[in-house]
């Protein structure tokens, strides 16, 4: 495929950490949504094994997710090109 000559760049560089923040904060959603019933001592909540595995894979890949979402968010923004001069050279 080719691309056109006036394409623009990409978006916001910040726009994929929001997206990875919303998806740990929806990760930790459903974490609480597990852990809630097992630890109020619902009967009809999950077992300490469901408890134990949503805690393994929902929390930590909210953990994981979420830090992403950070060390993206946090990383130097690109520098825009002027396609001029340079400071200090001639």
């Amino acid at each position: 495929m080719s691309t056109p000559e006036n394409a623009k760049g990409p978006g916001n560089p910040r726009a994929r950490a929001s997206l990875y923040g919303m998806g740990a904060l929806y990760l930790a959603y459903l974490y609480y949504k597990i852990a809630a019933p097992f630890l109020t001592g619902d009967p009809y909540g999950p077992t300490g094994l469901q408890f134990a595995m949503g805690t393994v894979i929902l929390g930590g890949g909210a953990v994981a997710v979420g830090a992403l979402a950070w060390r993206q968010y946090k990383a130097p923004l690109p520098e825009e090109e002027d396609g001029g001069e340079e400071d200090g050279e001639e």
